[in-house]
């Protein structure tokens, strides 16, 4: 289900227009259905989903000029009065009768963008079908004649329900049902105008909603939709719990988080519409690739909107195994305990083979009330294996939910969360920069890491002005590179402590990176195994955590082509990687440097150098056979180096005795001697 998701600074408009001439048959009803719509709508005007402007004593001049006042607000369009197939019975100044033509009119009516509905509530105005043709997406009218007061109590029912929450097409389906349980009145005036023949049968249902696809797609357009509100029709049952910091980082959110779990709207608001509908399939599969936050849209989003009694079992926070509590449930015949409802299995990752699961939900996912569903979180590539368990040689049917990545506009309710909930201010337009700067990055769904991002750039707005945060640009860009260098070194001490202080971690990293800043590469992980055998660490071990950190991707969950493959997982951080990898101090990336650059320039290493490398070879890959050549070829230039340090220092010592000998005994011999000397140490 896709809605258009503006930004709406006003609620729509619902126009309500009501006429009774006084040369036509009085329609008592009229002012009772503008204070009782007026009345039913309260609420939601209160809380920002609409705003209700009623014409009363309706003419043609006061109904342009409320589409000229508001213009593209006006989505609901709302007549009472008398009316036929082809026109309908206006005012004049005077209080009399002015007849608008249907074809005129709807075509005006089809000129206005942001109008939804055109209800007009007289006799037999279902043959005005040129609103359709004017392009109006939904319109609801009458087949033919209908009594003042019923015509009053179907329009009070629809609206209280279009207040609520519901949909076009949910309310006016209440409201037929409504209609049909109420009793009608023996004798009630007509709000018709002259009538054909044909049209003056009375039927069960007057009213008929028309639209402009076939498929009734206009009929899911609510108030909640249209002000980015999707939720509003769905109660907490859970005592949301205050938090000081407006994102957990590197975990799923809780279920007393929900009132900070921001973005997701829309998506929370389609799955409770599949899970609260008692005809939906029994198993519901949510998945999508890691870390797109499935865990966090089911237990922040979906189950504190659902009656907790409701839930039988929950495996994110029931440490209990399933066999066991169903069994309880059982014994303690707890399923009898909501009457005609629904009852909810939730279970998340990890999780073992459908096949061990399917035989102990098989008595639970039945015809009997009250009926038990299953929600399932799962990564992208185990949907298949589930639905193929589910529908072989079982009579339960699925529906596969896909979670997509948080969009621009779910980014931009994050931050409206911050500055509704945390008192955060932020400069023009840095939002949107944010935003455009991670949307920027398509490899990888980036959740967690936006909201890391954003939480940490608010806790340093924060130090800096504690009671009312601001974000500027120069706090932006001053913070970016250090907030995501101080990331990685976290997750990477988190994973080796020994192995990141000594840049081997930074090195396995290296090896996934492109050959630029911005460029990605696929890696057989089997490649990166055969370069660390002589780790202190399993290297299939390091890369799991890697994976788990969201620094590598995940080859089975992000689809990867064919084969055990490993790459950055978030492009993003490339460029960061590139910096830090260029300006580490830790002896891995010295060593790769030191070789780097004296490979590069034919130059030999110096004795300092070539005990760093020979020390901290455990930190990088094995060498290849240039560097190898490289590190041989400076060691033999030392030993030579050495041996005649050594022949130098003999040769002295020797000097200095001779000299000593000639100090104290003199003679002719000694000299002779020590200019012998003196001549072959030259030499």
């Amino acid at each position: 289900m896709h809605y258009s998701k503006l930004s709406l600074k006003q609620p729509p408009v619902i126009l309500l227009a009501f006429a009774s001439a006084r040369n036509d048959k009085e329609l008592r009803f009229l002012s009772e259905e503008y204070e009782q719509i007026s009345k039913v709508l309260a609420t939601a005007s209160k809380d920002n989903l609409c705003e209700v402007v009623p014409i009363p004593y309706a003419t043609l001049d006061k109904i342009l000029a409320k589409f000229r006042e508001f213009k593209d607000r006006v989505a609901i369009f709302h007549y009472a009065g008398h009316a036929n197939d082809y026109k309908l019975h206006l005012e004049t100044p005077f209080g009399t009768r002015d007849i608008v033509y249907a074809k005129g009119f709807a075509a005006y009516l089809g000129a206005q963008r942001g109008l939804q509905l055109v209800f007009l509530n007289g006799c037999a105005t279902q043959a005005q079908g040129e609103l359709l043709e004017a392009h109006i997406p939904i319109a609801i009218t009458t087949k033919n004649k209908v009594s003042d007061d019923i015509a009053m109590q179907f329009a009070v029912d629809f609206y209280a329900e279009l207040g609520v929450g519901c949909s076009i097409g949910e309310a006016y389906q209440r409201t037929v049902s409504l209609l049909q349980s109420r009793k009608r009145a023996a004798k009630i005036t007509l709000r018709d105008a002259p009538l054909r023949p044909e049209l003056r049968k009375r039927e069960k249902n007057e009213w008929i909603l028309q639209t402009q696809s076939v498929d009734k797609q206009g009929a899911d357009w609510s108030l909640p939709q249209a002000t980015l509100k999707p939720l509003y029709p769905y109660q907490l049952s859970v005592e949301p719990k205050f938090s000081a910091q407006p994102f957990p980082e590197q975990r799923a959110y809780t279920l007393e988080e929900v009132a900070i779990f921001w973005g997701r709207d829309y998506e929370i608001s389609d799955f409770l519409n599949s899970i609260l509908d008692e005809d939906s399939p029994d198993f519901l599969l949510l998945y999508g690739a890691s870390g797109v936050g499935k865990t966090s849209l089911i237990q922040a989003g979906v189950l504190p909107r659902i009656p907790q009694n409701q839930i039988l079992y929950n495996s994110v926070v029931t440490k209990q195994p399933l066999s066991i509590r169903l069994l309880d449930l059982i014994e303690n015949n707890t399923l009898e305990t909501v009457d005609n409802g629904l009852q909810y299995i939730v279970l998340d990752a990890p999780l073992p083979s459908p096949l061990e699961i399917l035989p102990i939900l098989k008595r639970f996912i039945s015809d009997t009330k009250p009926k038990v569903k299953c929600i399932i979180s799962l990564p992208t590539s185990e949907v298949n294996r589930w639905a193929k368990t589910i529908t072989t040689g079982t009579s339960f049917s699925y529906q596969s939910i896909y979670l997509p990545p948080l969009s621009k506009w779910g980014m931009q309710e994050i931050f409206n969360g911050l500055e509704n909930k945390f008192n955060t201010r932020f400069e023009d337009n840095l939002t949107n920069q944010v935003i455009s700067h991670f949307e920027s990055d398509n490899t990888a769904p980036l959740t967690s890491l936006f909201q890391i991002f954003v939480k940490r750039l608010w806790e340093k707005a924060k130090n800096l002005h504690n009671t009312k945060p601001k974000l500027t640009f120069d706090l932006y860009q001053k913070s970016y590179e250090r907030i995501w260098e101080d990331f990685i070194h976290e997750q990477l001490r988190s994973i080796d402590p020994k192995g990141h202080e000594s840049g081997l971690l930074l090195n396995i990293l290296k090896d996934s990176l492109g050959n630029t800043a911005t460029t990605q590469r696929y890696l057989p992980k089997k490649q990166i195994t055969d370069e660390y055998p002589h780790l202190h660490l399993p290297i299939e071990s390091i890369i799991a955590q890697l994976v788990q950190k969201r620094l590598l991707s995940d080859p089975a969950q992000d689809q990867l082509p064919q084969g055990d493959f490993i790459k950055i997982r978030h492009q993003l951080l490339q460029p960061i990687l590139c910096q830090l990898l260029m300006n580490s101090s830790k002896s891995g990336q010295v060593v790769r440097q030191i070789l780097q650059h004296h490979l590069a320039h034919d130059s030999i290493l110096t004795t300092t150098e070539l005990t760093k490398v020979e020390t901290n070879l455990q930190t990088i890959p094995p060498l290849s056979d240039a560097k190898n050549a490289l590190i041989d070829r400076s060691r033999r230039r030392h030993q030579v180096k050495s041996q005649k340090t050594v022949i130098c220092a003999w040769k002295i010592g020797i000097a200095l005795g001779l000299s000593l000998a000639f100090v104290f005994f003199g003679g002719s011999v000694f000299l002779f001697v020590f200019l012998m000397f003196l001549v072959g140490f030259y030499r």
